[in-house]
């Protein structure tokens, strides 16, 4: 048995050590093709993946990205656009996350809020709750609507009602906003949604199975839909 054990372990340290090994070797190689042949450095390398994310080259961009993260593994911009490269070819949830995971300090979640939109397209309200509970909104309410639905759908009702409250007060008083809003409350009860209603305009809320829906009845049109 201890035999078995002590050559098991030697197998496992074989590998370990030729994956390390092997990292290493590409490593080495892509510095030396790149940086030493090529004479490409970190600028160069950032504004070579810039040029091909301009002229749409995705699948190019992809590849190449992936080789320049291995030399500059903290690149934030080598990581975005490696990120906009996989949500063009496809990979639009695993290529959002890196692209938010690109953000640097105090930079604003509204700047990638593309990625944003791709995650709450899919559903993934969990990760959207952790991602903009650790970044804020800075007050944008259409942020503070997408953290309120996220929140609404991970049964976090009490926090849903105020994110939605606080997007309806800063601007986005429409009909999915009072929609959420009125069934957060539904769930956690407080204050009558009437006040709010007067407030953008009139309005009044309709039964239909069982959920409480807010119409928005009296509201300025938004800017991207057409009257009719």
């Amino acid at each position: 048995m201890k035999i078995r054990h002590l050559v098991f372990i030697l197998l496992v340290a074989v590998v370990a050590g030729s994956l390390y090994n092997s990292q290493r070797l590409y490593h080495w190689y892509l510095a030396a093709y790149y940086q030493r042949f090529l004479g490409e450095d970190r600028e160069k390398s950032i504004e070579r993946a810039r040029s091909l994310y301009r002229d749409e080259c995705y699948e190019e961009l992809d590849a190449y990205a992936g080789r320049m993260r291995v030399l500059y593994p903290d690149n934030s911009d080598l990581r975005r656009l490696k990120g906009f490269a996989m949500i063009k070819t496809g990979r639009e949830s695993e290529g959002a996350r890196m692209v938010i995971s690109s953000l640097r300090k105090n930079e604003a979640l509204l700047s990638v809020a593309s990625a944003i939109e791709i995650l709450f397209k899919e559903g993934e309200y969990a990760d959207l709750d952790d991602i903009i509970s650790s970044h804020g909104t800075m007050g944008d309410p259409y942020l503070q609507y997408i953290h309120g639905v996220s929140l609404y759908h991970v049964k976090k009702y009490a926090e849903a009602e105020r994110r939605l409250a606080g997007a309806l007060s800063a601007g986005k008083q429409d009909y999915d906003t009072l929609y959420y809003l009125g069934l957060a409350r539904e769930k956690h009860p407080l204050d009558m949604i009437s006040h709010w209603i007067e407030k953008v305009g009139g309005g009044g809320a309709r039964a239909r199975h069982g959920q409480v829906h807010l119409a928005a009845d009296g509201l300025a049109e938004r800017p991207d839909r057409c009257a009719s």
